[in-house]
């Protein structure tokens, strides 16, 4: 398990240490979540092998993220979404607390996997005809093919974010903005 106290209140008071200090009541906000033991013992044993590291902390990507970029949010309630190469994580942060986070394995590889079967090439030049669209560099027909299959792809894209969504309504806040 990977676990962080992210905000903690003594009798309704936001503290950041909550040690030896006596109150009536205490409210704290954890974040916690799961890895495989066997795989990050395996991680740790090479990166100690190899690099004669022994302190070897793991984390997840959304908690990474909120981390490095939590100074940056002024709104009381944000939403972050990370696109990965396999998947998108959402994250709803209220308060400077990570409240949800929802997943879907719709990330910029799903597209070039997309674009290399619809042209049947190898997965190197897909990723070139996508950025070549993304400059505007490809000749007339298969700049439209390519808008073809890439709004295809992105909108598979919306329907799993639209899902996601439609849970975080149902169970919870959105923000704003």
């Amino acid at each position: 398990l990977e676990a962080s106290l992210m905000k903690s209140y003594l009798n309704g008071y936001g503290v950041k240490d909550i040690y030896g200090k006596k109150a009536n009541s205490a409210s704290m906000y954890v974040y916690v979540s799961a890895v495989f033991q066997e795989m990050t013992e395996d991680i740790k044993r090479k990166i100690a092998g190899t690099f004669g590291v022994e302190d070897v902390h793991f984390h997840t990507t959304p908690f990474i993220l909120f981390n490095k970029i939590q100074d940056n949010f002024k709104e009381e309630a944000v939403m972050i979404v990370e696109g990965g190469e396999e998947v998108t994580d959402v994250s709803l942060v209220r308060d400077g607390v990570i409240q949800e986070i929802a997943s879907f394995s719709r990330g910029s590889n799903f597209l070039t996997r997309h674009v290399a079967s619809y042209f049947k090439i190898p997965l190197e030049e897909a990723v070139s005809y996508i950025n070549m669209y993304s400059v505007d560099h490809l000749d007339a027909d298969i700049k439209l093919k390519m808008q073809k299959i890439m709004g295809e792809g992105l909108q598979e894209w919306k329907n799993f974010f639209g899902q996601v969504m439609g849970g975080f309504y149902e169970t919870s806040f959105v923000p704003d903005k």
